[in-house]
């Protein structure tokens, strides 16, 4: 919508740059594990995650480049992963992962 000129600009999570479009990195966020109550793992402390597998995991769809970077980083620490649920919702995302294992 930026490129068409029916947006001035756009804030986006991730961005990896596109013919006509001038970008800035605004901010940085970390990528956060998140599980359901039940589980085992402490909260808000460091984990390495190929100790955690076979993960079962909800990750963006394809299109998405958090998506990318998250399976970059699954390949590049050796993290085994079982199933994959694709879905972009993130409050989806949160309530499956609340009524799951």
């Amino acid at each position: 919508m930026v490129v068409k000129g029916e947006l001035d600009f756009a804030v986006v999570p991730s961005f990896e740059g596109a013919p006509g479009i001038s970008h800035q990195l605004l901010a940085r966020d970390r990528e956060t594990l998140v599980s359901a109550r039940q589980g085992k793992i402490r909260n808000i402390r460091p984990i390495r995650l190929r100790d955690r597998g076979p993960l079962k995991v909800i990750v963006p769809g394809p299109q998405n480049t958090r998506r990318r970077n998250i399976e970059t980083y699954f390949t590049s620490n050796g993290v085994t992963v079982s199933q994959r649920l694709e879905l972009d919702a993130m409050m989806g995302t949160l309530q499956f992962i609340a009524a799951s294992d």
